[in-house]
């Protein structure tokens, strides 16, 4: 279930904060809408339609959680299907068993189990990039009677869908193909290609660059909001939203790429040496040199992207896997069929216990027994177990949460932001000049109960994290819990506190 898995993902965290959330709300409130309290609101979230069309279907998002999961998986296996396609167009050898080990390495690399197995965006992603490389290596190899400006608008189409999914793809799969396209060995027409490619991604992104602009003035919120303005945000957030998702000094860049790149269990760690191996090898082969050069020139880009225009998760990274898997099945087709059974049975092997190393950590130890419903999870984790129930949270309170942006699981109404957006807590703190006074504003404005993740505002402002809106600092964490509320330790690992707002006698 959603928020049992995955350490590296804390426990899918984005997925209970935004990638199923927004379609709740949405949902609720009868259409998409602008989320103030939710920046996530304004990115592209093609993706997240996808899963608020699931939701409706299944009768919620909470009830479309595994729907949403098997979506994801279905994207993955179908990627995997194109990269083993795209190989065997590529070697011309249509019979060979060969051509499925792209697919396979693909499935047994543990970001992509990782991603396959949550309500993600990398995967749609990745299904929609991988898509449009197989249309570019159909106008490679086509003849006089190949359709190549019509397979370039479909490439530009999927390129565009694939930056809809996570705008990483601009520079992780669209900007690398692109240069691809128009490379001088593919086509005689590589400009006309390129400019129909174009048009095709634009045309497809525009909907989202037009409902932003109406929404909030500036076509790319959050991004680029100190250049094309920053909409409801302070200078303050944007500026913080800016330095958190901007790459880190270039000093630092070695030991991103070794940290979360080379040696990233998740991705292996065999699998870059393998691919690197196997493009040497490539080179060496007249037939596989042009597409050696080509699988160079897409991950240097790639390489570029990551490091000049993301603040360098591994995540990010996933992308380079399509070039990494295709490079790989290539060079196996050299290769004897002994060595590419002995190899291949030690690079399963080891692929599948990192898998299941990971699986297996002592962190998500309980997540089997979780494993057959969402009221399984609701029910015994906190501090969705005591929000939900009537006797802690009795029916028709209103929470107001701090610190606290997963609300996915809360069956009570509950207002939360996300660390980049306004504390309304923190406003009516400042505004009124002093802890008391927000407390009464909340009781003011309806809430019975405030409910505080000490744990995550102490690290969301610690040094070299996100930061905090500023009108709510630490130190009005310790005023609240000298103000003598009822109060309810609901996560002792977590701190997390409900506090009721009722008036003593109430």
């Amino acid at each position: 279930a959603p928020g049992v898995l995955w350490v590296s993902e804390f426990g899918g965290y984005d997925v209970l904060s935004y990638h199923l959330q927004l379609p709740r709300e949405w949902l609720a409130l009868g259409s998409m809408q602008p989320l103030e309290h939710n920046a996530y609101s304004y990115m592209p979230n093609l993706v997240e339609c996808v899963f608020m069309h699931l939701a409706v279907w299944r009768g919620g998002a909470v009830e479309a959680a595994y729907a949403s999961q098997l979506f994801s998986a279905a994207c993955a296996v179908i990627t995997a299907f194109i990269l083993c396609r795209i190989t065997t167009r590529l070697t011309n050898k249509p019979d060979n068993p060969a051509n499925l080990v792209p697919g396979v390495v693909y499935l047994l690399t543990p970001w992509t189990m990782v991603t396959g197995s949550m309500a993600y965006t990398e995967q749609a992603m990745m299904l929609f990039g991988a898509a449009a490389a197989l249309c570019i290596v159909h106008i490679g190899q086509s003849d006089d009677n190949t359709p190549t400006m019509r397979l370039a608008l479909t490439c530009g189409l999927l390129l565009g869908m694939a930056c809809l999914c996570k705008l990483t793809a601009a520079t992780m799969i669209a900007l690398p193909l692109l240069a691809v396209l128009a490379s001088p060995q593919l086509h005689a027409n590589r400009g006309k290609h390129l400019a129909i490619a174009l048009v095709g991604t634009v045309i497809v992104c525009l909907p989202w660059l037009m409902r932003n602009a109406l929404w909030t003035g500036n076509p790319v919120f959050p991004l680029l909001a100190s250049d094309f303005g920053t909409a409801h945000w302070s200078a303050e957030q944007a500026t913080r939203w800016a330095t958190a998702h901007a790459p880190p000094p270039p000093g630092e860049w070695f030991a991103r790429l070794r940290d979360h790149w080379l040696t990233d269990l998740q991705f292996g760690v065999v699998i870059w040496p393998a691919a690197g191996a196997a493009l040497l090898l490539c080179r060496k082969d007249d037939d596989y040199q042009p597409i050696s050069k080509a699988i160079a020139v897409l991950v240097v880009i790639q390489l570029a992207g990551w490091l000049f225009t993301t603040h360098q998760q591994a995540r990010f990274l996933i992308p380079m896997l399509g070039p990494a898997c295709v490079a790989i099945g290539l060079a196996v087709h050299r290769l004897p069929r002994t060595g590419l059974l002995i190899g291949g049975g030690l690079f399963s092997v080891w692929m599948v216990f990192i898998c299941l190393g990971f699986y297996m950590h002592p962190v998500q130890r309980g997540a089997v027994h979780l494993i057959g419903g969402h009221r399984i999870a609701q029910q015994q984790i906190e501090p969705y177990r005591s929000l939900n129930d009537e006797e802690i949270v009795p029916a028709g309170s209103r929470i107001y949460a701090e610190g606290f942006a997963t609300p996915l699981y809360v069956n009570p109404p509950i207002d939360y932001h996300t660390v980049w957006d306004t504390s309304q807590l923190g406003m009516a703190i400042k505004d009124r000049g002093s802890i008391r006074g927000g407390i009464d504003w909340l009781r003011e404005a309806g809430y019975t109960h405030l409910l505080v993740d000490f744990a995550m505002i102490t690290r969301w402002t610690s040094e070299e994290n996100y930061g905090y809106d500023p009108n709510f600092t630490r130190d009005h964490l310790q005023a609240i819990n000298q103000l003598g509320l009822q109060a309810r330790l609901l996560s002792e690992s977590g701190g997390i506190v409900l506090y009721r707002l009722t008036h003593a006698g109430d």
